[in-house]
């Protein structure tokens, strides 16, 4: 006797707990189904669960299979959309800011608040560190920073890390180019007199130069400080001393031969960045 006529099945799909997530229908030989938001978990297993009756039997089958994790997408195409600010990446230290701004995807959380972005900045040094992007909770994100006085200059090697909430994870990779803030003479005195202009000195007296010197980095980076005057026979004389706050460099008159004499002052930071002043 063919029994076959009598043979119906039902396919469903079920969770880790056997509970039904999706019904699939009766007597389907083949089906496609999306992996959607049902499947609220990943990377777990579900089944396929055919239950098969004939006039007289009943069984059931499970066929399993993995639903895996997708990461998170950091969006480059079709147009770069993370934005580095300046964008030649020179920045200098302590007073110049780097601003990142791009966006993330992912495509099994319609949610951006799921995914964390963080920033992993490596000195030249190898030194690491970690800082975490502002989530705008529109798929933007963003992060603002500076790099400080006493860090090295050159390379840094950034690594952009977007990870959602299992584990998954995109990387982008990137780069600044970290340069030295040279300091600034915004002034000095030669005797407490103002160098605006041309100032006369009688033989026989100190000269005594003081000085307004300027560094973002900090005035512990500096190094040295330096007076060189050149007289009309292109005569050097060069004095210099280890830069101090309150410190000052004095000079003989009765070392110098009489005459006029150029004055040009030097100052050279802690990373041998040196700027220059003459008042003539």
């Amino acid at each position: 006797e063919d029994r076959t006529i009598d043979l119906n099945w039902k396919t469903t799909i079920v969770d880790q707990s056997n509970n039904q997530i999706k019904s699939i229908g009766f007597n389907i030989s083949t089906f496609q189904q999306k992996i959607d938001s049902a499947f609220s978990v990943v990377n777990a297993v579900y089944k396929i669960k055919v239950n098969i009756t004939d006039t007289d039997n009943f069984s059931v089958h499970y066929f399993p299979f993995e639903v895996i994790n997708s990461p998170p997408q950091i969006v480059i195409s079709p147009i770069n959309t993370i934005i580095i600010t300046p964008d030649d990446r020179g920045v200098k230290r302590s007073s110049e800011s780097v601003k990142i701004t791009l966006n993330v995807t992912d495509i099994e959380d319609s949610s951006p608040s799921n995914v964390d972005v963080k920033l992993k900045i490596e000195d030249t040094n190898g030194v690491e560190e970690q800082l975490f992007f502002t989530n705008n909770g529109d798929g933007s994100y963003e992060i603002k920073f500076n790099i400080s006085a006493s860090k090295p200059m050159g390379w840094y090697d950034l690594t952009i890390i977007a990870e959602d909430q299992n584990g998954g994870t995109a990387e982008h990779s990137d780069y600044l180019i970290v340069e030295n803030n040279p300091p600034e003479i915004l002034g000095y005195y030669i005797n407490n007199m103002s160098t605006e202009n041309n100032i006369s000195i009688g033989y026989g007296l100190d000269l005594v130069f003081t000085f307004n010197i300027s560094d973002v980095e900090e005035l512990e980076g500096l190094g040295f400080i330096k007076v060189c005057l050149l007289n009309s026979e292109n005569k050097w004389y060069n004095v210099s001393n280890r830069y101090s706050e309150n410190g000052s460099i004095t000079i003989r008159t009765v070392d110098l031969i009489g005459g006029k004499w150029l004055v040009y002052i030097f100052v050279i930071d802690a990373d041998g960045a040196e700027i220059g002043l003459d008042i003539g």
